[in-house]
């Protein structure tokens, strides 16, 4: 009975650590982060619509002003590649990001696609803002993801400089 008591202490003890190891090094890293811009006046079927979204209030996305003007040519869009490595042996589920506004910034297109990460893999990811023309283009991305039903964030900054 004692052997079996020492041997069932031992397999508690590998199972805490090996628990602990992957908690600690669960950790998803953004390795680099593209910008690419384009005029909302060369996509004016798409920014007519999100104007008839904005007006009806059943924008998909996150709306961050209403004043939405009718000239395209004074918008654009931004458009944030992320690229992600899951380092872990686990896979993430439920990716989402959030971009923080700038002054300028109208509104984060709606993404309702479920965003996963397999286990030990890297994949890009991106979210699109329409924003004002001529506004600085650095921001910060707010990432959430979940590891065995834990939620993580993680906070991201794009910079041209």
């Amino acid at each position: 009975m004692k052997p079996v008591a020492i041997f069932l202490i031992i397999a508690l003890l590998i199972a805490l650590i090996g628990t602990g190891y992957l908690y600690t090094n669960c950790k998803i890293s953004a390795t680099e982060i593209l910008l690419t811009t384009s005029d909302a006046a060369s996509q004016e079927r798409f920014f007519s619509q999100l104007k008839q979204q904005v007006a009806d209030d059943s924008v998909e996305g996150v709306l961050f002003d209403q004043s939405l003007t009718e000239n395209a040519d004074d918008y654009q869009f931004l458009t944030y590649s992320v690229h992600l490595l899951n380092q872990c042996y686990i896979p993430a589920d439920m990716i989402e990001f959030q971009v923080t506004p700038a002054v300028g910034d109208i509104l984060q297109i709606g993404d309702t696609a479920n965003h996963t990460l397999a286990a030990r893999s890297e994949d890009t990811f991106s979210v699109t803002i329409l924003t004002r023309k001529d506004v600085d283009a650095v921001r910060e991305i707010n990432c959430s993801y979940y590891l065995w039903g834990i939620p993580f964030y993680q906070k991201m900054h794009y910079s041209s400089y």
